[in-house]
């Protein structure tokens, strides 16, 4: 079966992009990408109509069994990949929606008024989502086709080497690892650092990630300068080597992200056998036991997230059980061979003419 999938720029950083990348070696289809949206330095007005032209050359030449579009819940998104669906439909092309992002505010207009941009996805031939909220949210909008729950991936070869018995519970280097934006909850993931300094002088925070918007990862900077926050090390993106590194020097993973479709970031560590701190926002929730693998907090309230990574500091048993549970959650459920073997699975049943 061949099939044609429609991403952004792999020069970008971002979910989508990196979720792919991670599937690609375990495709047994016979699979192509194509890209669309905005470039490195380049808005994505102007690519709108290369893209397309792109894109209609491949549905004719390449002759794909099976499109899949990758639309975030979000106005322009939906228009846009509502467009790409249905000219795979016209071709005769079985699609797949996989919904990655979601945008709450809109997702609860659509819900009273659903316009018909949203119904244009009753032409999937199944619908993929991050999470059980998302397939409630798209029933209430009249959706009919099939939805399925999805999940993000945890590359094999990041943690085919690692060995989770050297955790010792103890926690001494908390790690941030996420795009730096404000919505990911870097502000704060500082302020509970800054929080746990004074009972805990030895901690050390990580930041690993990078941002499009160079100015506001600046801000940041200047905040925790402002703020006289000492032991907060920013290391930048870290890949490969440098990531499994970052994963197997802390001891504790938070994201008290604002909104989220599944974190990459919170299986990785997960499978590395840290307890995850974050929000119980998007798909982490259907796979996430809240006080057994770390903590879902339901809170923006740094005082609230420095209590509960302070209880884990001084409780290591607790700490050390913790991140057992996920890191066996995690090797059973996340990992991109076990992902892209499903995934392929449902397409060959919900893609195959009746």
């Amino acid at each position: 079966m061949k099939v044609l999938i429609v991403t952004p720029s792999p020069k970008l950083t971002g979910g989508v992009t990196f979720y792919y990348k991670g599937l690609d070696a375990y495709w047994s289809n016979d699979v192509t990408y194509v890209t669309y949206g905005r470039r490195p330095n380049m808005p994505a007005l102007i690519c709108v109509v290369p893209d397309l032209m792109v894109y209609i050359c491949k549905l004719l030449f390449g002759r794909p069994d099976v499109v899949i579009v990758n639309p975030s819940f979000r106005p322009y998104q939906l228009k846009r990949d509502g467009l790409y669906l249905l000219l795979a439909r016209l071709m005769g092309k079985k699609v797949v929606s996989l919904f990655h992002g979601w945008n709450r505010t809109y997702s609860r207009r659509m819900e009273l008024r659903p316009s018909r941009y949203v119904g244009w996805f009753n032409k999937s031939a199944f619908i993929y989502v991050l999470c059980s909220d998302f397939k409630k949210a798209l029933l209430r909008m009249g959706i009919h086709a099939p939805i399925l729950l999805a999940t993000t991936e945890v590359r094999d070869s990041l943690v085919e080497d690692y060995d989770n018995t050297q955790r010792t519970g103890e926690i001494r280097n908390l790690l941030f690892l996420a795009r730096i934006d404000k919505r990911k909850g870097i502000y704060e993931t500082i302020e509970t650092f800054a929080l746990l300094k004074r009972k805990y002088p030895c901690l050390t925070l990580n930041i690993c990630g990078d941002s499009d918007d160079r100015q506001f990862v600046q801000d940041v900077k200047d905040f925790v300068a402002t703020k006289n926050i000492k032991d907060i090390v920013f290391h930048g993106a870290v890949y490969g080597q440098e990531k499994i590194q970052a994963f197997k020097d802390n001891d504790l993973y938070i994201l008290p992200t604002y909104e989220e479709g599944m974190a990459t970031s919170q299986l990785e560590a997960m499978a590395f056998g840290l307890p995850v701190i974050s929000r119980p926002e998007g798909g982490i929730k259907d796979h996430f036991e809240n006080e057994a693998m770390g903590y879902l907090i339901d809170s923006l309230d740094p005082h609230v997230y420095a209590d509960k990574i302070g209880f884990l500091i001084d409780h290591p048993d607790v700490c050390k059980r913790m991140g057992n549970n996920a890191f066996q959650y995690a090797h059973a459920h996340f990992l991109a061979s076990s992902v892209a073997r499903k995934f392929e699975t449902d397409i060959n049943i919900y893609c195959h003419e009746k």
